[in-house]
């Protein structure tokens, strides 16, 4: 079987930071860099990079507001994970919110090009 070509380098789910293995950079390949390439969608905030405002997810428009319209909520994160490359649909999602400790859980299935990712994002404020 040929192996597949790496699509980015390998991001640490806890800290952020790149990964690196005895000196070497990590690439990620397959489903791996889909999902990592949607956990970092669901991270980004609108307006939060300068050269695009527009780009990333509207928290502090539609989710970060008292009573969040849920139909919208779900909306919102489904285009985003659609925009992620490889992700072809999301056939389920389901938001989970903790509000004592301000957490809000994204869990989703998604259809890619490579086959069925299935995730779960906590996401805090």
């Amino acid at each position: 079987m040929p192996q597949i070509a790496p699509r980015d380098l390998a991001i640490d789910d806890e800290e952020g930071d790149l990964v690196v293995d005895n000196g070497d950079l990590v690439l990620t390949y397959d489903l791996e860099s889909i999902r990592q390439d949607v956990r970092a969608r669901l991270r980004f905030f609108a307006g939060e990079w300068f050269l695009n405002t527009d780009e990333g997810v509207p928290y502090f428009e539609n989710v970060l507001v008292k009573n969040p319209d849920q139909s919208l909520l779900r909306t919102v994160f489904r285009d985003i994970i659609l925009a992620a490359r490889g992700v072809t649909g999301v056939p389920e999602i389901k938001l989970d919110y903790d509000g004592p400790r301000r957490r809000l859980t994204v869990g989703f299935r998604a259809s890619t090009d490579l086959g069925l990712l299935e995730d779960t994002v906590a996401l805090s404020a």
